[in-house]
C-alpha cells in the first residue's frame, strides 16, 4: 500500500478529509531514577497506561498530569524498546488540553523501537509504527519519520518530538484531528496494518 493511501485509510488531518477507520516492572514518575521517560501527547495525557516492551521484557508505568512517566528497564535502553500507550481501565486518562477522558479500547498509541532517549508515543508516532508494520522490513525507521513528515507538512522533528512543549499549534491541531481516527486497540491497528486494500476517501 502506497503511502498516501495508508494515510487516507487511517486519517489525514486539515487538509485531508479522513476515513473512520520476558519480566515485568512499574514505575511512576515519581521515581528518583530511571532508564528513560515516555511522554504521551496529543494534548499531554494523564493517567494513561504506558508499556515498554523490550525484548522479552516489558515495563509499565502510568503518566501524570505532563504526560510523563519516568521508566526503570534495568538498564536496558530505550532504542531496544517499543512503546505502547492505552487507556486507564477506569476511564480516568485525560487529555490535558481538551479534558476529554479515555477508557479502555479507547486509546492506543504507539512508538516504536530503534530511537534513543527520551520517548514521545503521538498521533504521529503512531503513524510510524502503522507505516513499519505494514511496509514489513522494506522501509527503515528513519525513512518511515521522513515519509509521515512529507504526508503531514511538518518537519521530522516533530515526529517524534513533543509538540506541545515546543509550542508548535500546526502539529497539535493535526495530531488532535488525526487521533480519532487512529486504531484503538491493538486488534485494530493489526488489522489495519494487514489490510490488503485502503479505505476510500476524498482528499479536498
Amino acid at each position: 500500500m502506497k503511502l498516501k493511501q495508508l494515510v487516507v485509510a487511517v486519517s489525514l488531518s486539515l487538509g485531508l478529509v479522513a476515513c473512520g477507520g520476558g519480566g515485568s516492572s512499574s514505575s511512576s514518575s515519581s521515581d528518583s531514577s530511571y532508564d528513560f521517560k515516555v511522554t504521551a501527547v496529543d494534548g499531554y495525557l494523564n493517567n494513561a497506561i504506558v508499556t515498554a516492551t523490550c525484548g522479552t521484557q516489558t515495563f509499565t508505568g502510568v503518566t501524570d498530569e505532563n504526560g510523563e512517566v519516568q521508566l526503570d528497564t534495568n538498564g536496558i535502553d530505550s532504542k531496544d524498546c517499543s512503546v505502547v500507550i492505552t487507556a486507564n481501565p477506569d476511564g480516568s486518562t485525560t487529555d490535558m488540553d481538551t479534558g476529554e477522558t479515555y477508557a479502555a479500547g479507547e486509546l492506543y498509541l504507539l512508538s516504536p523501537a530503534g530511537q534513543s532517549g527520551n520517548l514521545i508515543a503521538s498521533p504521529f508516532t503512531t503513524m510510524v509504527s502503522l507505516l513499519l508494520e505494514r511496509s514489513a522490513g522494506s522501509i527503515n525507521l528513519a525513512t518511515a519519520i521522513q515519509q509521515i513528515a512529507d504526508q503531514f507538512g511538518v518537519d521530522v522533528s516533530v515526529i517524534t518530538g513533543d509538540f506541545v512543549a515546543a509550542g508548535n499549534v500546526k502539529a497539535a491541531l493535526k495530531a488532535t484531528a488525526l487521533l480519532p481516527f487512529l486504531p484503538k486497540t491493538a486488534a485494530e491497528f493489526a488489522q489495519v496494518a494487514a489490510s490488503a486494500s485502503a479505505h476510500q476517501c476524498a482528499i479536498h
